[in-house]
């Protein structure tokens, strides 16, 4: 049966990544989530002469158990400034990520319409078929990222209000597009 699916995974696929890219480029709730340093050009400058390796880093950070007991890294935890900070390799590549992102959404309703074969069955009523999809939607977009923003302070809300967005939306295309046979 999963081979009957792949007309709702395609499309399901691209309902959520233009569903994506509108969230992100057209409406304006993501609008603050990310923004700019008062002095940018000097902090690119001191980053840039420190020479840093691509990679994520915290700050005040530890290289050991016995490092974080120490009475310094105490003091540098108790007065901060506390944050991460993500090198990138090279600038973005704006074609590159949105093949992946696509791809990312392709494969989650992969997923998902595989997980729907174990359950449920040809000719399965919109309601039935829309409920599950969503659900393991839901569960797929939305919790995810729930333990690296509780980690790591980034806003959640609007990935999770998008994340439910994105499992409604595969779960529409699923139930409409549900084997009858």
């Amino acid at each position: 049966m999963l081979l009957q699916l792949w007309l709702p995974i395609l499309l399901s696929g691209g309902a959520a990544f233009s569903a994506s890219f509108a969230a992100w480029m057209l409406l304006p709730h993501h609008k603050k989530d990310w923004g700019k340093l008062r002095d940018e050009e000097d902090f690119r400058k001191t980053v840039g002469e420190m020479n840093i390796a691509p990679g994520q880093y915290t700050f005040p950070c530890r290289e050991s158990s016995d490092e974080m007991k120490s009475d310094e890294f105490k003091q540098r935890q108790k007065t901060g400034p506390w944050g991460t900070l993500v090198v990138l390799q090279a600038a973005p590549n704006m074609g590159a990520n949105l093949f992946w992102t696509f791809a990312y959404f392709l494969v989650v309703s992969f997923f998902i319409a595989y997980l729907s074969t174990i359950v449920l069955v040809p000719a399965e009523d919109f309601m039935t078929v829309f409920r599950f999809v969503s659900t393991a939607g839901i569960l797929a977009y939305c919790c995810a990222g729930i333990p690296g923003s509780i980690w790591f302070k980034t806003k959640i809300l609007n990935n999770i209000l998008d994340g439910i967005a994105y499992a409604l939306l595969t779960g529409v295309v699923f139930a409409l597009l549900w084997p009858s046979t």
